[in-house]
């Protein structure tokens, strides 16, 4: 009746579906959802009253589409309608909302169409989703995507301008800073959701140098230091927006060591180190940026002097709990600096040894909570490096880590090293000796995770899908 509120909401019915609870839901064509609980169904049709969920276009916890054409439930008690427009509905009988999937173009994880028409649910819980105009079938599977990804090819019109992502800093005021391959440095702020993009503008003498950025790193007066592939390392005053340019200088040998700058990293008393590839290490006082001209101080390969760093290729720097700046090149193996009398002592691959580095392409340095020290190598893995026996350890096919090449290295708070792979990302739990492998049938974006495993940006969710 129409006059009745708690009546069908529309006489067009398309389907109906028993639930565990022996509850009716029935899809209508034009309606949305309607509910007939149990004790509902022993009254007379003047008085059993509906429950009706319908979409008023105004809210996203709301039902995406009022024309329902499936219905199914899974495990959990979660109920997922399928819709004629609106794809795929999630209900969540507890809070009373709906969680939405459509079809994305730039996806190929997501359903196939949005006009849903058919759902089956088999033995082993996984629900199959039939679409319309000949776009086949979608398997929805439990306990599939871990990963958010914050991407280009989105339909947001908050989102990075560019998918290769270099370097990411989280600065003091909670923004996010990323550094990418060709769309140069992208501000993201998350409370917001707002991304402001920085790039190169060759009318602009105030732009970023160069769109591919491969280090970030904050300092204490208020500035973001952007290393960039080919364009000198640029200084961003992030409260005038001004940015001042550093490059090398062949005339100028007070000047940086070279224009591909690899790493940045500022020590507790304001000293930035910054990792040249093939520049060497060059070093810059902050404290005395006050002077018209900073003057970079360079470490260099010296063949005739074994104390100088082992090669100029510099391309991971990292400060341990005992303040040691350890320098890991591209060739030239790790390095370990003594700050007080300048000297640097080598550790390289040694093939009589077989506890030494077991290759010398070093990218990436973590010291974890334990104190151990680990070492992330571009084609023998992972090593975990002994500084008071000075031997080197490799792990591998025997922990389940089928990876030759590791470019990032972070710890959560249960002690599991997270690693950023060629081969998509590996948690680590060493003091068992066990990995576990996420590739991409776990959502991860790419089987090569580069540089940049953050706590930030890699994030393994507890509540997955369909849990």
């Amino acid at each position: 009746m129409v006059s009745n509120k708690s009546s069908l909401s529309d006489d067009k019915v398309i389907t109906l579906f028993e639930d565990k609870n022996s509850s009716l839901w029935i899809g209508t064509y034009y309606g949305g959802l309607n509910k007939l609980e149990y004790e509902e169904q022993k009254k007379s049709t003047e008085s059993a009253q509906f429950k009706c969920f319908k979409s008023k276009g105004k809210n996203q916890n709301e039902l995406s589409n009022n024309s329902i054409m499936a219905i199914s439930e899974d495990d959990s008690g979660y109920l997922w309608i399928g819709t004629f427009g609106g794809g795929l509905n999630r209900f969540d009988s507890q809070s009373k909302t709906f969680l939405h999937f459509t079809h994305d173009n730039y996806d190929e994880n997501t359903i196939g169409d949005n006009d849903v028409i058919s759902l089956f649910r088999d033995n082993s819980g996984i629900i199959w989703v039939g679409t319309n105009l000949g776009e086949g079938i979608s398997r929805l599977e439990r306990k599939n995507v871990k990963f958010d990804l914050i991407k280009s090819k989105s339909t947001s019109s908050s989102k990075l301008n560019d998918d290769v992502v270099w370097s990411i800093l989280k600065d003091r005021q909670g923004i996010l800073w990323i550094g990418t391959y060709r769309g140069g440095l992208n501000c993201y702020d998350e409370k917001r959701n707002i991304f402001t993009y920085y790039k190169n503008n060759p009318a602009n003498s105030n732009s970023l140098s160069n769109n591919h950025v491969r280090s970030l790193a904050e300092d204490n007066f208020g500035n973001l230091w952007v290393g960039t592939y080919a364009g000198g390392l640029n200084k961003f005053d992030k409260r005038s927006g001004k940015i001042t340019l550093y490059v090398n200088l062949i005339s100028d040998p007070l000047s940086i060591g070279g224009n591909q700058i690899q790493k940045l990293f500022i020590d507790s008393n304001s000293v930035m180190w910054i990792g040249v590839f093939g520049g060497g290490l060059n070093v810059l006082d902050l404290k005395k940026q006050t002077q018209s001209k900073p003057h970079f101080k360079k470490y260099r390969f010296d063949p005739s002097d074994s104390l100088s760093i082992s090669d100029d290729r510099v391309y991971t720097i990292y400060e341990d709990r005992q303040k040691n700046l350890w320098i890991g090149t591209f060739g030239g193996g790790l390095n370990k600096f003594d700050k007080k009398n300048k000297k640097f002592e080598r550790f390289r691959n040694d093939p009589k040894n077989p506890f030494s580095l077991q290759n010398d392409k070093v990218l990436c340095l973590y010291e974890d909570y334990s104190g151990n020290f680990w070492v992330g190598t571009s084609g023998n893995g992972l090593i975990k490096f002994d500084r008071d026996t000075k031997k080197f350890i490799s792990y591998g096919a025997n922990e389940n880590i089928d990876a030759d090449v590791i470019y990032g290295i972070l710890e959560d708070e249960q002690k599991n090293l997270w690693l950023s792979t060629s081969n998509g990302i590996y948690k680590f739990f060493y003091e068992m000796g066990t990995a576990t492998h996420y590739d991409l049938r776990d959502g991860v974006q790419s089987l090569v995770v580069g540089h940049t495993i953050k706590r930030l940006m890699v994030k393994c969710f507890s509540a997955e899908l369909m849990a």
